[in-house]
């Protein structure tokens, strides 16, 4: 007897999360830069900072929700900043990653972890961006 397949979600890897959150947020109109640790030949030296995440987010003006309870409490800045380290729903942040976000987290950093902040998927991405008070358009 034939049984009816089970709908099972669409497993995307951390490459193709990153890119469909970074065109919201481009859409949104924020800049995409990529932080990494590199070694520079020509210098002999490491450029960058061990554990730093995929990508870092700027957007100039606006406001933003800070998380506290009090929902009406909203900020006015010149530029929002925000880090996020992309995984898939099976990846895990290294050590260095865990390190470098919790002491950006205690500089008051806005500083996300897929999979830890938000689902690692495209809906929990977008749900965590709707109800975190920095969406300006609805997608």
């Amino acid at each position: 007897m034939r049984t009816s397949p089970t709908w099972q979600p669409l497993k995307i890897s951390e490459k193709q999360l990153q890119k469909h959150a970074e065109d919201i947020l481009q859409l949104d109109g924020w800049r995409v830069f990529r932080p990494e640790q590199n070694f520079s030949e020509r210098k002999r030296k490491v450029v960058g900072e061990a554990g730093a995440p995929d990508g870092l987010y700027v957007r100039y003006g606006g406001f933003f929700h800070d998380g506290s309870d009090a929902a009406d409490f909203m900020s006015e800045c010149a530029a929002e900043v925000m880090w996020i380290e992309w995984k898939s729903a099976k990846g895990r942040p290294s050590t260095a990653q865990k390190i470098w976000h919790a002491a950006e987290r205690k500089r008051g950093a806005l500083a996300l972890i897929a999979g830890e902040d938000f689902p690692a998927t495209i809906d929990g991405f977008k749900e965590w961006y709707k109800n975190s008070g920095l969406m300006r358009k609805s997608f």
